[in-house]
């Protein structure tokens, strides 16, 4: 648009934006007319809106069509509708929020939209708007407003109220809500944090749950380790126990739960081995015996690592050396393959010049303000490199300044940290942290060392053994991927194995866990996904996962080593270790470098003060500013002068381009989107690898991958076809005509390619027929085809398009 939308709405000229956004959305530019949709919505122009969203739904039934994937575009639709609700609460507009949630519950909208709504008016002691959802007509507002306030009645330990909120909603929504129970979520620990809190909310639960509801036996393992939490002195009762032995897998974990909560290493052998037994006999995964003392000591170590995640203010600075850089092969030379035996000789190796790797780190926050510094130093190669960064979120806003000392701006907190890890040192990475800056929906989940809750990790006791001159309990988790080492003298954690996995993998979908959980059978990945995350609850997510990797135990390589040391009180009775030492090894083509750091914190304190940590992520007037919260990203010169209209204008023209490009982009890969579906062409030209060309359609799927030498992005995917190759995906690379094959050979062996290289035959353009690369029209690198089992072309695209779409 060439006014800005602002300028328009101040004007009160509404109809000329919607005749704009009309022909917008009729061409297919649904993010482009996004964000002007969501801003008419929160200046109260919610008639314009109404009238919108026959265009909006067209234009998203109409990508539906073109991507085989309507029920998806509807969802999408949907969703796209109830945000323009929750950004008008966020604006402090409750009215215009309440009028859209009326407007646009006929078009059933997402009920997580409504949820966050009433969460975050209960966060805020906003009872008034809690109490309006709730008689409100619409049903929607009315769930999630009584899930809200049974949540605050259990924050003031109302028990009336909790009883009586819960059986009105039990009573009006219970039906529809199979898979998610209002007595489920006034227990969950993510909600309540108080012990005590959440045991009257499991007794309550306890009472009104039937045993064969699916939400049973969570609430009843929570409520069994709260009560030996509680009330150590009181055992469970026998009338419970006695209800329990038509289940013997849900006694065994009441009752191993019980034992954790009191502390104990073991509270029944006796009937814990017998139980066990049963147990395995059930299972289709061939897991070890439930050990008590080794998930008791593994808990304990993790509650002490994530104690930090209670503070409202808190700030570590790190330092970093390592040897990477000064080694070029390693601190042991290159070795062939991975191990635990290498990694303890590497850690072993305590001198290497430090001087030429300097890496330093600080993490800080307070209250909804959170701040990262890093700066890397090193010389590599005889070149000396310097790459600091900041970033910053104070609860609406992100900034982030890169190593180039450019600017980025962000609308979100996930946004704004996105792929930055919470490492500020190895001990607090291990953490199943839950901090306060930022909501659920938001957490980036590689804040947190492993997707897998500690209370699934299945911890297993290994021998005991002497490490680092101390007496050691050794526990293993596959699900977690991590082996401890726990003093037996003082509890804490001296040092810790990350493993990885690589190797041939069974699909998540054709688990016969999931299959017995869901009670259903899932013929695609996406069908399995889709259960686990709209329909399954948080316990059965966590479980599913859980055994997916115990399922692949045998796929897992240890990868790096870490030693604790010199452990200090950073408040009362917290305690962190202020030196670590580890080891971890690199790919050097196909044989392996190890290398080794040192870290020591150089402060801790509780009491931070952010203001002059914030300001290096801040711009100047002039500063280069990449500014991403929109669809569509602009870059400009910051002034603190220049007003958001004119952010807007950019925006707008910045759209029209990139919608401009798309169509560039569909007519280079349409001729070959036209073969998706077809028998895929017969290989021709020179293989690279191997004596003779790869094979196609031989009952393995195939992805071919068209690359060239002079090709950038084309490099960055090595590492991953090198995986999927690995993983049993029959992976060929074809690389564009007329460069020499000893280029090319060259290339493999420096890279590091595992996988087939050919060097691809071409047959020039024809009249209006495009020139083609082994029968493939390619036009642009890096272009991927994937092609079935049988030989048909199932997918065009960029790599992950390609294996999204085929997995």
């Amino acid at each position: 648009m060439s006014q800005s939308v602002d300028l328009l709405i101040e004007q009160g000229r509404i109809d000329q934006i919607e005749r704009q956004v009309e022909r917008s959305l009729d061409d297919g530019n649904i993010n482009g007319s996004e964000w002007i949709v969501r801003k008419l919505a929160t200046t109260g122009h919610t008639d314009a809106v109404e009238r919108l969203q026959s265009h909006v739904k067209r234009a998203y039934d109409k990508q539906g069509s073109v991507k085989s994937k309507s029920s998806e575009a509807i969802w999408d639709y949907r969703k796209f509708l109830a945000i323009s609700a929750l950004t008008a609460y966020n604006s402090g507009e409750r009215d215009l929020c309440y009028e859209l949630f009326l407007k646009l519950d006929r078009n059933w909208m997402s009920p997580s939209f409504v949820s966050r709504v009433a969460h975050k008016a209960r966060e805020n002691g906003d009872m008034e708007f809690l109490r309006r959802m709730e008689s409100s007509p619409s049903p929607l507002m009315r769930e999630a407003a009584l899930a809200s306030l049974a949540m605050h009645h259990v924050d003031k330990s109302d028990v009336e109220a909790i009883k009586e909120t819960a059986a009105t909603f039990e009573r009006e929504f219970g039906k529809n809500n199979k898979h998610w129970s209002i007595y489920r979520r006034i227990t969950d620990d993510r909600s309540v944090k108080d012990p005590s809190k959440r045991f009257v909310a499991t007794t309550i639960a306890m009472q009104r749950v039937p045993m064969d509801s699916p939400h049973y036996a969570p609430i009843a393992r929570d409520h069994a380790k709260l009560l030996g939490q509680l009330h150590p002195d009181k055992p469970l009762p026998e009338d419970w126990l006695g209800k329990l032995n038509s289940d013997p897998k849900l006694k065994l974990h009441v009752e191993l739960e019980h034992a954790a909560g009191v502390g104990l290493v073991a509270a029944k052998p006796q009937v814990v081995e017998e139980v066990a037994a049963t147990v395995d006999e059930q299972s289709s995964l061939d897991r070890p015996k439930p050990d008590l003392k080794a998930q008791r000591l593994g808990e304990q170590v993790h509650q002490r690592i994530a104690a930090i995640s209670a503070f409202p203010a808190f700030l570590i600075s790190t330092r970093q050396s390592k040897s990477y850089y000064s080694n070029p092969k390693g601190v042991l030379g290159l070795k062939d393959e991975r191990s635990l035996k290498h990694l303890r000789s590497a850690i072993a190796v305590r001198k290497f010049d430090e001087s030429v790797s300097d890496m330093t780190q600080t993490w800080a926050w307070k209250d909804k303000t959170v701040v990262a510094i890093d700066r890397h130093k090193y010389v590599y190669e005889g070149e000396p490199y310097d790459k600091p960064s900041a970033r910053t979120w104070d609860g609406q806003r992100g900034w982030y300044q890169d190593s180039t000392g450019q600017f980025a701006r962000y609308r979100s907190f996930s946004d704004t940290f996105k792929n930055h890890y919470f490492r500020p040192c190895s001990f607090l990475y291990l953490g199943d942290h839950r901090f306060t800056w930022a909501d659920v929906e938001d957490y980036p989940n590689f804040f947190v060392g492993s997707t897998v809750a500690v209370k699934y990790a299945d911890y297993q006791s290994l021998p005991d053994e002497d490490f680092e001159g101390e007496p050691c309990f050794v526990i293993r988790s596959f699900p977690r991927e991590e082996q401890l080492w726990i003093s037996q003298r003082s509890g804490k954690l001296v040092g810790h194995v990350l493993f990885i996995s690589s190797g041939i993998r069974k699909r998540i979908h054709q688990m016969e866990s999931l299959r017995r959980m869901a009670g259903q059978t899932f013929e695609t990945r996406d069908a399995a996904m889709h259960w686990i995350e709209e329909v399954a609850s948080d316990d059965q997510r966590r479980q599913v996962f859980a055994d997916w990797f115990d399922l692949h135990r045998n796929n897992q390589h240890p990868h790096s080593l870490t030693i604790f040391q010199d452990y200090r009180e950073v408040a009362s009775g917290i305690e962190l270790p202020h030196v670590e030492w580890r080891s971890d090894w690199s790919h050097e083509g196909k044989r392996y470098k190890y290398n080794v750091a040192r870290l020591e914190v150089t402060q801790v304190t509780t009491q931070p003060e952010l203001t002059p940590l914030i300001e290096q992520a801040l711009p100047n007037k002039g500063d280069t500013i990449n500014d991403w919260r929109f669809s569509t990203p602009v870059k400009y010169e910051f002034d603190p002068e220049m007003p958001e209209s004119r952010i807007h204008d950019m925006v707008d023209k910045a759209q029209s381009k990139r919608m401009e490009n798309q169509r560039s982009l569909d007519r280079i890969l349409q001729p070959l989107k036209a073969m998706v579906g077809q028998k895929a062409p017969k290989l021709a030209g020179r293989p690279m690898t191997g004596g003779q060309l790869p094979k196609i359609g031989s009952g393995s799927r195939t992805l071919l991958y068209f690359w060239a030498l002079w090709c950038g992005p084309c490099k960055n995917d090595i590492p991953t076809l090198n995986r999927l190759s690995k993983n049993g995906l029959n992976v060929i690379a074809v690389h564009a005509p007329g460069t020499q094959p000893e280029k090319i050979k060259a290339a493999i062996k420096e890279t590091g390619m595992e996988y087939s290289v050919i060097l691809g035959a071409e047959t020039k353009r024809n009249g209006f027929e495009p020139s083609k690369i082994t029968g493939y029209p390619i036009e642009m690198f890096p272009c991927c085809v994937s092609i079935d089992k049988d030989g048909n072309i199932e997918a065009i695209g960029s790599l992950v398009d390609v294996m999204r779409s085929s997995d």
